[in-house]
């Protein structure tokens, strides 16, 4: 998949989404034809189908990062139900693991 990122590049518009919601299905039909991604007509549709969707919450709600912050308060949350310590103390990643 790595190998394919510049095809998708050059095949989603540098990923831009205003481009990719403009797609019709006649640039679909012609996506489908190359070879530099992966050829599946669904998952094509459906990248221009969430383009579409992205920019209808950036319009509603300005910007996509405060749709999604709008969820949790604008505040990240912990699962441990502790609040979010201010300067969170680094540790470093263990070299070897109990089965190495």
């Amino acid at each position: 998949m790595l190998n394919k990122r510049e095809g998708y590049r050059r095949a989603f518009s540098d990923f831009d989404p205003a481009k990719v919601a403009r797609f019709s299905d006649a640039r679909i039909d012609t996506l489908t034809a190359d070879p530099r991604i992966v050829r599946n007509r669904l998952k094509i549709a459906a990248a221009v189908k969430n383009a579409r969707a992205f920019l209808a919450v950036q319009e509603q709600f300005g910007t996509f990062d405060r749709y999604c912050w709008q969820f949790v308060d604008g505040h990240p949350r912990r699962t441990d139900g502790r609040p979010p310590a201010r300067f969170p103390r680094r540790r470093p990643n263990p070299t070897r693991s109990a089965k190495t």
